[in-house]
């Protein structure tokens, strides 16, 4: 039974126009096929692939499927296990950009860091959420290099946070995020709050070596070593976050912000119910949906704000940041066709 208000709302209007990933141009090449499309946006109103959040760790809101995980098992690993995913709809996690932890550097950047360089800002963040009992995911995928893991939120970092509050995006941004912020907690955006956050991410951008020597693979390399670090001193038995491996290319056709805390949108259900539907479709080319989760976002802004001299203020600091750089990943990965539903 759907117990879920799911509308759809007004797609994100802005974006790149050369990304690859458009609802508009899945549609005028025949790739997304209008029946496939229709069917798709019933699956997502009629609720079916909500489910409750079993993990205490994030995923990023790619809409690929992931083929494999990779987790240091036990206080006493040393090495990552690689093991392929049989059932993928047994672990549900909520999902932000990038995982929690590229999604919390954003945050970082506009708390008036005084961080060198944005790898120490990484591994500041990845400390301060564990010493917090804070653990998030990342991934790679298929698509990885030398410089990259597959994970555009991660890869393309810089891009996205120079463009968070630039002269072409930053009202349009803005505006999101005054949107989404009833979403999170009452009440509107405090102007004042929207001037920091803009100061100090602007300050660490433009930053002389602050991105020197830094890229999405390395970023990958620090978040592994802090998951490490973490199984190590947590004294868990179980895995406190992994990294999943994603397979095939994106196909994302459609944006899920849900706002209902302790549930998500199950990519891996909405994948089934198409695959139900359109058996003579290939499994890669149906459509996909990033998934955003409102509540991890603020959730995040509450501990990266703990132990600053304003805890309050620099909790709305966060959150701004927060979702300014949902938005912004939107708007660096795709042409902002991508059709959006919201879950209350």
């Amino acid at each position: 039974m759907k117990t879920h208000s799911i509308q759809e709302m007004l797609p994100l209007g802005y974006g790149n126009p050369d990304a690859k990933i458009s609802y508009i141009r899945q549609i005028e090449n025949g790739s997304l096929h209008p029946d496939v499309a229709k069917k798709a946006s019933e699956i997502i109103q009629a609720g079916s692939c909500m489910v409750a959040i079993n993990e205490k760790d994030d995923g990023c809101i790619d809409g690929r499927l992931a083929q494999l995980l990779v987790f240091l098992e036990g206080i006493e690993g040393e090495d990552f296990n690689e093991i392929e995913i049989h059932d993928l709809t047994a672990h549900n996690r909520a999902k932000v950009a990038g995982g929690g932890y590229i999604t919390s550097l954003a945050m970082e950047m506009a708390l008036n860091s005084t961080h060198q360089t944005v790898d120490e800002a990484l591994q500041y963040v990845v400390q301060h959420l564990a010493s917090h009992g804070v653990y998030c995911g990342t991934h790679t995928g298929d698509h990885g290099g030398a410089q990259g893991v597959d994970c555009g939120a991660n890869d393309r970092f810089e891009d996205i946070v120079s463009i968070m509050y630039g002269a072409e995006y930053g009202d349009k941004i803005l505006e999101s995020v005054r949107g989404a912020w009833p979403l999170c907690q009452p009440g509107s955006v405090d102007d004042d709050t929207v001037a920091l956050v803009k100061h100090n991410s602007h300050k660490n951008i433009i930053r002389d070596k602050f991105f020197a020597k830094s890229d999405g693979r390395a970023r990958y390399g620090i978040i592994m070593d802090g998951i490490a670090d973490a199984q190590k001193s947590s004294g868990s038995e179980r895995p406190v976050s992994v990294s999943k491996h994603l397979g095939g290319s994106h196909k994302e056709a459609f944006i899920i912000l849900n706002t209902v805390d302790g549930k998500t949108f199950s990519q891996a259900a909405f994948h089934a119910q198409l695959q139900e539907a359109f058996p003579d479709v290939a499994a890669d080319n149906l459509p996909q949906a990033f998934v955003v989760d409102l509540p991890r976002i603020a959730a995040l802004a509450q501990v990266m704000a703990k132990g600053r001299t304003d805890e309050n203020e620099s909790n709305e600091t966060a959150l701004v940041a927060g979702l300014a750089f949902q938005f912004a990943v939107a708007a660096t990965l795709t042409d902002g066709s991508l059709r959006t539903f919201v879950v209350e």
